[in-house]
């Protein structure tokens, strides 16, 4: 290369590197917002959404195993991007893409995968802040508009909205 810039000069030769250099970058691209995927039950999962999955114990744990790769959803209804793998009945688990939750992943399940029932990410309750949390009754998880509980005693579930949202 070297002799091929004594040939051009000093500034076609900065150009001709540059060029060269945004060729071998656009031949192979360093993905920004992917993480490395893994396999779950012979399906693809990014490293967050397969670090929540085996916290919860993976194919023996609660959620079992997904029914499907982990794929981009709508935005939520807070605007908020994120990716969705889908565990049959038993729940989801959420791995936002961008803002100061990026590269977050946040499980529901249980009572908690009525989140559906409200139109999911896109309806009222938004994507899921946080894992559930046990409380002396039962269980909460914060949500981008609102919170879901459940009462052990009662074995029910209920969603509540927070703040002035519609």
């Amino acid at each position: 290369m070297s002799l091929f810039a004594l040939r051009l000069g000093p500034a076609l030769a900065l150009t001709v590197l540059a060029l060269a250099g945004r060729a071998a970058a656009q031949a192979n691209p360093e993905p920004a917002t992917e993480s490395p995927v893994q396999a779950a039950c012979g399906f693809k999962l990014s490293a967050a959404a397969f670090h929540e999955w085996t916290l919860l114990g993976g194919e023996e744990g609660r959620l079992g195993c997904p029914t499907a790769d982990e794929t981009d959803i709508p935005p939520s209804s807070h605007g908020k991007m994120s990716r969705e793998i889908v565990f049959a009945d038993h729940g989801a688990i959420f791995t936002y893409l961008g803002g100061p939750m990026a590269g977050k992943a946040v499980a529901i399940s249980d009572c908690f995968r009525l989140f559906y029932q409200y139109g999911g990410a896109s309806g009222w309750l938004g994507l899921p802040l946080g894992d559930a949390l046990n409380t002396p009754d039962g269980q909460k998880q914060a949500y981008e508009g609102g919170e879901m509980r459940f009462g052990r005693a009662l074995d029910s579930c209920e969603a509540t909205r927070t703040g002035d949202e519609p």
